[in-house]
């Protein structure tokens, strides 16, 4: 699958107009979003975007925050489209933190290697709260992070 299959979501923030530039020059498609600014569009974007047979990729915490703490917009994503979701989780022992972001913004130093770990593929039950799912989401995310601290070594 090339970049060109993968349409991923980036704030209406400055960061996220920085962040969408970089990713469109390396092939990502982007829609313009989040869950405090242009929500709604952002998510009719990946709608249709998944609907049109492209995979999708976004922070589920962002933009705000808390910090590992998903928001709605995914399993609202999910229940609409069908689509399943695969929580993913990097880690890379020789990086720059940005300690004064709100998401611990991780940046990985040129020429470090990293791990990037894949869940199992999953779909929001319908008869579950959102809540729950949120919940099922964050602790499937968590045990990830680990997994890839622990295999890079941090």
């Amino acid at each position: 699958m090339s970049q060109r299959d993968i349409i991923l979501m980036s704030s209406l923030s400055n960061d996220g107009e920085y962040q969408a530039r970089i990713l469109q020059r390396f092939g990502y498609k982007i829609v313009r979003g989040s869950s405090t600014k242009g929500g709604m569009r952002g998510l009719i974007g990946l709608i249709k975007g998944i609907r049109d047979g492209h995979d999708c990729g976004l922070a589920v915490d962002g933009p705000t925050g808390p910090i590992y703490e998903p928001k709605e917009g995914i399993i609202a994503l999910a229940r609409k489209t069908g689509a399943s979701i695969v929580p993913l989780s990097s880690a890379s022992r020789h990086k720059w933190t940005f300690e004064a972001a709100w998401d611990k913004y991780i940046l990985p130093k040129p020429f470090s290697r990293g791990v990037i770990a894949f869940g199992q593929p999953y779909k929001p039950e319908k008869n579950t709260s959102v809540q729950q799912e949120c919940d099922i989401l964050r602790e499937r995310l968590n045990a990830l992070s680990s997994e890839a601290e622990e295999i890079q070594g941090e």
